[in-house]
């Protein structure tokens, strides 16, 4: 008579716990480390290009509607709102530059 082991096996023997780079946290860890790395190093370059005060001024002009686009947004979305997370998606994704 067979009989079934208690608990599935798997293939190449127990569950190993996953390496330190494989754990979800540990990617978007990095990833976020990544893009801010690197919009620090794009706002050196702007600063760099327009001096410190059109800097400033540019970067006052762009963050000053960003509550009113999001207040606008929301209250367009309000019959089937949708998650945040592609709202936030949006923004950090900025327009698309035309040349």
């Amino acid at each position: 008579m067979a009989t079934c082991p208690p608990h599935p096996s798997h293939p190449g023997g127990p569950l190993r716990h996953a390496h330190w780079w494989q754990r979800t946290w540990v990617r978007y860890a990095a990833l976020t480390t990544l893009l801010a790395i690197s919009g620090l190093v794009i706002l050196a370059l702007v600063r760099q290009e327009t001096g410190t005060e059109g800097f400033l001024v540019g970067l006052g002009l762009a963050i000053l509607p960003v509550p009113l686009l999001v207040a606008a947004f929301r209250w367009l979305d309000r019959v089937e709102p949708g998650p945040w997370r592609n709202l936030l998606f949006c923004f950090a994704w900025g327009p698309a530059r035309r040349h």
